[in-house]
C-alpha cells in the first residue's frame, strides 16, 4: 500500500490547487498533517511553490559533441578593474576517440 505521502502526491498532481482540507478529507487525515506532509515534500524538492507544482523530469540525449580549445592571450600586463584587450585563438579539439578512457566515458555519457 502506497504512504500517506505517496497518495498525497498523486492527488496534488493531479490537481495541483487542491486545498489542504480538501487532500485531509480524501486521505483520512486532519489538515495539520496534511500541511505537515505538504511543508516535508516542499522541502525535499518533491513538490514548487504554494500551487504544489511537481517538477518535471525529462532525459536530456546528446547526440555526437565535440571539444573546442579557446585560447585568450593579454596583449599585455592584466589590471584588475579594467578591461584588458587580448587575442583569442580558437581550434577544434580532441575528438572523442582520441581522448583518456576516463574523458571519453564522461563525454558519451550525456542521458541525465
Amino acid at each position: 500500500m502506497s504512504s500517506s505521502k505517496d497518495q498525497l502526491l498523486a492527488l496534488v498532481e493531479s490537481n495541483p490547487f487542491i486545498s489542504q482540507q480538501e487532500l485531509a478529507d480524501q486521505l483520512g487525515l486532519s489538515r495539520s498533517a496534511v500541511a505537515g506532509h505538504l511543508a516535508q515534500l516542499t522541502k525535499e524538492g518533491r513538490i514548487l511553490g504554494r500551487a504544489y507544482v511537481l517538477p518535471q523530469r525529462q532525459p536530456i540525449v546528446c547526440i555526437g559533441g565535440t571539444n573546442l580549445d579557446r585560447k585568450l592571450r593579454g596583449l599585455g600586463p592584466l589590471r584588475m578593474g579594467s578591461s584588458n584587450p587580448a587575442t583569442q585563438h580558437e581550434t577544434a579539439g580532441a575528438s572523442p576517440a582520441t581522448l583518456p578512457r576516463t574523458s571519453r566515458a564522461w563525454a558519451c555519457r550525456c542521458i541525465c
